[in-house]
């Protein structure tokens, strides 16, 4: 990382704020244009934060090697031939002889999903002439475009809630810092936004038109494509929450209580069967392959902690992968992803933050229950569409990472997809007045 860094980085940063400003009005209104530009604003500083972290603390990574080992080396081929590079950014996991010798020096080449970070980071060193902080605020815009989209829908559904929506979808400084940086992590949490954007305006708020279509599409196949697990957790949580909110325009109650079960049992047919159907695009992540997974994942990162002293953490019962184990191990998995690290079990600064944000999001758990009554909690959780599905998606999510992570470090970039949902769901059930009707 040269001279290029610093004379094209702020160059771009000066571009991007002047397109920010540009389209500021046509996206935003009295309420939220006052978070536009600090939203976007944390999310450059979380780029470049992660970038100098990585090359100046930990001397390399997953965000380095996608740019030395991918975006770079499409750039060299451009130099060579614009074609050549074209070749490179469309491939797949074939070598072909004008491509070998570039396609080669690609670590993530044939691995599709980490490939596909490389085929963006290629496409803006194009633009970039191959500036790694350039390319960074292009990954952190498309993020930010997915955590506006995001917050839109919450705000549009809950609009007296939006300076904490802001909070918990703009702010919250994992989901800044790790949603931010030329990473896989980046691109699928731009995509989630933008597929609750458009599910919730087609089946919430009834507006269905092309471009809601296409964006539903395009961002549902970028999620598969990248992180297909995401999806396996997402798309039936997403599937309940129609499912539900549809049974709130029924006006008779009586009427309502006798469907309930039919819904629930619908809902968790479909849910099921869109899991088998997932898994069956990428074996990898279908329900046999889970405990297989997670156990080679456990007793990698153990050996690795034992060599080198890493964030390992335990569920426990680790050496039970069977699917009685896994039942077992169901609430620590959740937990830890949820509450964890603790204070005690950090062993860096990037630990002591996300150590910090799980103990506020616990302290707030125990608000919410003490001042509600678990009872009352429990009664608006059943009651609510939203509040149910985003917890059963935070709570699944959770399970999945939480069960096959272990490894603190990787687990506080790949939760960040529940974060938003998960304290939304917190959020309403804090907030008295939030009974929306779903009608």
């Amino acid at each position: 990382m040269g001279f290029i860094n610093f004379l094209t980085a702020p160059i771009y940063l000066f571009i991007l704020y002047g397109i920010a400003y540009l389209f500021k009005p046509r996206v935003t209104n009295r309420e939220t244009s006052k978070y536009f530009i600090p939203a976007l604003s944390a999310k450059f500083i979380g780029a470049i934060s992660l970038g100098l972290i990585y090359q100046f603390y930990y001397g390399g990574g997953d965000t380095i090697a996608a740019y030395h080992n991918g975006g770079a080396q499409i750039w060299k081929a451009f130099l060579e031939s614009p074609l050549i590079a074209f070749q490179l950014i469309t491939a797949g996991s074939d070598y072909e002889g004008a491509t070998f010798s570039y396609a080669s020096n690609i670590i993530a080449y044939g691995d599709l999903s980490t490939y596909f970070v490389v085929r963006a980071a290629g496409l803006f060193s194009l633009f970039t002439f191959n500036s790694y902080y350039a390319n960074a605020l292009l990954f952190a815009s498309l993020s930010f475009s997915g955590s506006w989209a995001l917050f839109h829908s919450f705000h549009n559904l809950y609009p007296h809630l939006t300076k904490k929506i802001a909070v918990i979808v703009l702010f919250i400084p994992s989901v800044v810092f790790w949603g931010s940086g030329i990473l896989k992590d980046t691109l699928t949490f731009a995509a989630i936004g933008w597929l609750f954007y458009a599910f919730s305006n087609i089946f919430l708020e009834k507006k269905i038109s092309t471009l809601n279509i296409i964006i539903l599409i395009i961002s549902g196949a970028i999620i598969l494509h990248i992180k297909i697990y995401i999806a396996l957790c997402l798309f039936p949580s997403l599937i309940i929450f129609f499912i539900t909110s549809r049974s709130k325009q029924i006006k008779n109650k009586l009427v309502r209580v006798l469907i309930a079960p039919f819904l629930l049992i619908s809902a968790g047919f479909f849910s099921y069967q869109s899991v088998n159907y997932l898994g069956s695009i990428n074996p990898l992540y279908s329900i046999d392959q889970f405990a297989h997974r997670a156990q080679v994942t456990a007793e990698w990162l153990r050996y690795v902690s034992n060599k080198q002293g890493g964030s390992y953490y335990s569920l426990g019962d680790t050496d039970d992968f069977s699917t009685a184990g896994l039942a077992r191990n169901f609430i620590p998995a959740v937990w830890v992803t949820l509450f964890r690290p603790y204070l005690w079990e950090v062993k860096n600064p990037v630990m002591l933050l996300s150590a910090l944000e799980s103990m506020a999001v616990l302290f707030f758990c125990m608000y919410i229950i003490y001042k509600a009554g678990l009872y009352n909690v429990l009664s608006k959780t059943m009651s609510n569409p939203m509040v149910f599905s985003f917890l059963f998606f935070a709570i699944l999510f959770s399970f999945a990472i939480g069960a096959s992570t272990y490894n603190f470090g990787s687990l506080v970039r790949y939760k960040i997809p529940m974060i938003p949902f998960f304290l939304m769901a917190l959020l309403i059930l804090y907030d008295k007045n939030s009974s929306r009707h779903w009608s």
